[in-house]
């Protein structure tokens, strides 16, 4: 727990390092739903990584089928379906 609070409070800061990046992708492959939404806002905002917003995306899509409300609202005020 306190290495996800670490990892979320990184992507936050804007300061997401290879580990930030590692932990959260393992999340995401994971089908952690909290990971997919950092892992999306990663790629959608370019932090630590290119910025790609149809990847990111897609993690907010994933994020959003399994319950994240965050996501589900984005997507839902951006018209997008999941």
């Amino acid at each position: 727990m306190a290495d996800r609070i670490w990892v979320y409070a990184e992507v936050v800061d804007g300061a997401v390092t290879p580990t930030t990046l590692e932990l959260l992708t393992k999340a995401a492959d994971g089908n952690d739903m909290i990971g997919l939404a950092y892992l999306g806002y990663t790629y959608a905002k370019g932090i630590g990584v290119a910025k790609d917003l149809a990847r990111g995306t897609e993690f907010f899509k994933r994020a959003a089928r399994l319950g994240e409300h965050g996501c589900q609202e984005l997507l839902r005020r951006s018209n997008i379906q999941w």
